[in-house]
């Protein structure tokens, strides 16, 4: 799966976060946030608060496992999360469409579409960096040219 993400996404960004066991989701989770590759302008011209409408981001996610040294690595798919940008269609909600499935079914979670203020009421404190958690590292700042 890995390759087949690389052929359309950009990887943006891997992330372990253990304050999850206080939200909805399991403790042990290993993301990996990418942006389709007809996304990746905003981010070579520094266009990223806010992000242009039109931005997708897909996360990836699955249940951490633990070698016997304690050393994490990707167990069972556990959902995959998406973010959409478009101001208008999605004022309500931050300017950011939301959208959740969960499982190898990709089970669409939610009841209705006012899941959606769980993520908002998450990513509200973000404001400064247009509700969004993960800020790419732009190459110049790896210190390549």
């Amino acid at each position: 799966m890995i390759g087949e993400i690389d052929l359309w996404y950009r990887h943006l960004h891997i992330s372990y976060r253990g304050d999850r066991c206080r939200y909805l989701y399991a403790c042990e989770i290993l993301d990996l946030i990418v942006l389709p590759h007809t996304n990746s302008t905003p981010i070579a011209s520094n266009q990223i608060n806010p992000w242009p409408d039109g931005t997708a981001f897909a996360k990836v996610a699955w249940e951490r496992l633990r070698d016997e040294s304690g050393v994490g690595r990707p167990g069972k798919f556990y959902q995959v999360e998406f973010m959409i940008r478009d101001g208008k269609k999605y004022s309500s909600t931050l300017g950011w469409g939301w959208a959740r499935w969960r499982g190898t079914q990709l089970k669409p979670y939610g009841a209705d579409p006012n899941f959606a203020n769980e993520c908002v009421s998450c990513h509200r404190p973000l404001k400064p960096t247009d509700y969004v958690f993960t800020e790419p590292i732009l190459i110049s700042e790896r210190g390549r040219q």
